[in-house]
This record gives C-alpha cells, structure tokens and sequence, in this order.
C-alpha cells in the first residue's frame, strides 16, 4: 500500500472514531436533557397550578409545596444515576486539558459551584478531606460560572487537591438539572453517576459524611 493510501485510511479512522464517540456524547448529553425537562415538568406543574378562587390558593400553603419540591428534585437526583456523564471536552485553571471519558481514576466527584455562596464554597473542604483519604482514586472537577480572575483566591487554596474550571456558566445550566447549585456527582471509572446530591450544607463535614460511601 502506498503512503498516500495509508494516510487517507489514517484520516478515516480517525473521522469515524470522532463520529462515534460524539454520537456517544451526544446520547450521554440527552439524558441530562431528559432528567432536566422532566424536573421542569413537574416543578411547573406546582409553581403554576390554577387557583381559579381565594379558597383553593388558601389550601396551597408553603409548607405542602415545599414537600413537593423537595420530592420533585429527590426524584430527578435518582433519575439522572441511570445516565452515563456527557463527554466534556474541557480546560482547567491551569491550562490542564481534560477530556471526561479519558479520566482513569475509579472515581470522579463533579461539583458546580457559586462563588457568593459561602456554604457552597465551604463543600470544597469537605472534597479536600475525600482526596486525602483517596487519594489518586479520586479526581474531583469544580466548575464556576465566574470567570478565573474572580475566583483565584479559591483556587489557589484548593488547587492541590482538585481542578477548577472557571467561566462556565452555560454549561452548569445545560448540566444542573434544573435543581440549581450546588450539585454533587458521583462517577464511577465508566462515568456513569452512581449518586447525586444537591443544596449547600452549613456545617462542614456533613458532604463527606453523605458522599463517601459511595466511593467504594
């Protein structure tokens, strides 16, 4: 065979393996779109009822529709653990290229997070504690929809323990769920998510608690 013809066969290899892992990915990316829908779905269902008279929106007090939003996100938080994390194609803090499906480690925690919410922030000790008991066994993505220079003051404390990455506002909103921030993922080495948890405990401790028996 010539040079030529093993170049052109090169290039179809590759093409055909860049079609494929998208089709993948991009399968991978529709559950979360169907998880999320499916939250909208039904917390619209009870942000928007209709209360045609004064005494039916009396009979809706905040106490039973909290209830029921607590069980809505309870119900997409179990749903997405049927999906397999979306190929991301991404570029940390540090210039660190990183491509979801190619990391190694038997567990990668995913957290999106708010630079102005102190309880959010305060998760990130919690993932310090769970790379030094883990150690390489764990990588862990923290993604801020803040841009770097607003937030290198956190990265430079965390950044031996895990990778920012910064300016991603449009992706924690295709990727939350619609349950809002913070969201905790748990991967397994096919990244498929293995538990989810949302909202921001107040005391430290409490994440590491929930998330460590599923690290094993």
């Amino acid at each position: 065979m010539t040079r030529i013809g093993m170049i052109k066969i090169r290039f179809l290899t590759i093409l055909i393996s860049s079609v494929y892992l998208s089709s993948f990915g991009q399968l991978d990316a529709d559950c979360f779109v169907k998880v999320k829908k499916q939250h909208a779905e039904e917390t619209k269902s009870i942000d928007f009822g209709d209360y045609s008279n004064i005494d039916s929106l009396n009979k809706y007090n905040e106490e039973s529709r909290f209830d029921s939003l607590e069980a809505i996100t309870d119900r997409t938080l179990k749903r997405v653990t049927k999906c397999k994390y979306p190929i991301s194609y991404l570029r940390t803090s540090e210039n660190k290229k990183i491509i979801t499906n190619q990391i190694r480690s038997k567990f990668t925690l995913i957290n999106f997070n708010y630079f102005f919410c102190d309880a959010c922030i305060q998760q990130l000790d919690d993932y310090v504690t769970i790379k030094k008991e883990l150690k390489d066994m764990v990588t862990i993505l923290v993604f801020f929809p803040e841009k770097q220079k607003d937030i290198q003051l956190i990265i430079d404390k965390y950044r031996t323990f895990m990778e920012f990455i910064p300016d991603k506002k449009k992706y924690i909103e295709d990727y939350n769920l619609g349950v809002g921030t913070p969201l905790n993922l748990v991967l397994d080495k096919h990244q498929n998510v293995k538990y989810a948890s949302c909202g921001a405990n107040q005391k430290s401790g409490l994440l590491y608690i929930e998330l460590i028996p599923h690290l094993k």
